[in-house]
């Protein structure tokens, strides 16, 4: 069995789990920012940096994840300047969906 994957069986496998993150109403953003949350929490500043983003534009995507239950945010309780971004139970169910 041949486990060397082509560059379109890669691109074909990406675009059928962006399909199903967009059946889940996620957009690109919204499924990067919850595969990075899977792994760890992140400060929403560097989870910015990390994706590519303006502080503002992770503030507002930060705002409509967490009014849809996929995230919370919480003050660090290290540095309370700090706002830290963790995944819930939705937000996994839902990877857990796109995923499945």
């Amino acid at each position: 069995m041949n486990s060397i994957k082509t560059r379109s069986d890669v691109m074909e496998e990406t675009y059928q789990v962006l399909e199903k993150a967009n059946q889940q109403g996620l957009t690109l953003r919204h499924f990067m920012v919850l595969m990075q949350l899977d792994e760890v929490d992140h400060a929403l500043g560097s989870l910015a940096k990390k994706l590519g983003l303006s502080s503002a534009a992770m503030t507002g995507m930060g705002d409509r994840m967490e009014r849809l239950g996929l995230v919370v945010r919480r003050h660090s309780p290290s540095d309370r300047r700090k706002i830290m971004m963790r995944i819930t139970k939705l937000g996994r169910m839902v990877l857990g969906l796109v995923y499945g």
